[in-house]
């Protein structure tokens, strides 16, 4: 399927609006940054890599590597569309049970 900017950036709007989910742009965000030197320290995750390649979601935040409607990075229209319907599920969950993210693992044995 086809998207024009205009509909991705629209799309992204009525997501937010429904989910209150706030969209940033990882490159703007201080956090983000901190996140990725972090991880590069600590030898997990190239710094470079996290802030351009990975979108992030941390409660309702989604910090994507792109800007909405804008392909300069190399995220397709339709991409940029599939990632916020993908980070969307993890906000909903977010939503439905925030100690999620604090659960001590569940024992199957």
């Amino acid at each position: 399927m086809k998207f024009t900017p205009e509909q991705v950036k629209a799309f992204y709007a009525a997501i937010a609006r429904q989910y209150d989910i706030e969209f940033v742009t990882k490159a703007d965000s201080k956090l983000m940054r901190l996140v990725a030197l972090f991880l590069d320290g600590i030898g997990v995750l190239d710094k470079d890599d996290f802030m351009n390649k990975f979108t992030t979601t941390i409660g309702n935040i989604v910090y994507a590597n792109y800007t909405p409607g804008d392909t300069s990075t190399g995220y397709s229209l339709a991409g940029q569309v599939e990632t916020a319907l993908h980070e969307a599920v993890h906000v909903c969950d977010f939503d439905d049970d925030p100690a999620f993210i604090r659960r001590e693992p569940v024992d199957l044995t």
